[in-house]
């Protein structure tokens, strides 16, 4: 928008060439005349003492746009850099947390076949299954978080077009 202002107000200042023809038949038995035409240019330079200021004022408006620009493109783009390392940290905790559910699920394996055999009190086995527990929820709460990031992204692409 900034640049077709500059544009204008530029074209404003320009000076314009006109061409123009005229042609006349008059009826010669009523009015005695003869068919004739005229044609000719002209051409007209508008004088204004503010011109260079509107031009210059029009030029400043577009360069701090275009900077605008610039910077609305930067600060997207490392707000991308930012939502794509939290993806990537958010795959490894996830990563993590599956490692821990098949830890604790082999642990609760031997911890069930130890309370089997009387060595462990049940309360052991609970502890063991609240901890798988806690981290299958965990997983889930970093695939949420991984959604989250994800309609960060596709707001703000949504907000460019």
């Amino acid at each position: 928008k900034s640049d077709y202002d500059r544009k204008m107000t530029i074209s404003k200042y320009l000076p314009t060439v006109s061409l123009n023809y005229y042609y006349s038949d008059a009826d010669q038995a009523q009015f005695g005349l003869k068919s004739y035409s005229n044609y000719g240019f002209t051409i007209s330079m508008p004088i204004d003492f503010n011109s260079l200021k509107d031009i210059e004022s029009k030029k400043i408006e577009y360069l701090k746009s275009q900077v605008e620009v610039i910077e609305t493109k930067n600060s997207l783009y490392e707000e991308y850099i930012q939502i794509n390392r939290h993806l990537k940290l958010i795959d490894k905790k996830i990563a993590l947390a599956s490692n821990d559910v098949m830890l604790y699920v082999d642990m609760l394996k031997i911890t069930d076949d130890l309370v089997a055999a009387g060595q462990k009190p049940k309360m052991d086995a609970d502890v063991m299954s609240n901890s798988l527990q806690i981290r299958k929820l965990d997983i889930d709460m970093y695939k949420i978080d991984r959604e989250l990031e994800i309609v960060k992204i596709y707001s703000k692409v949504e907000n460019v077009f």
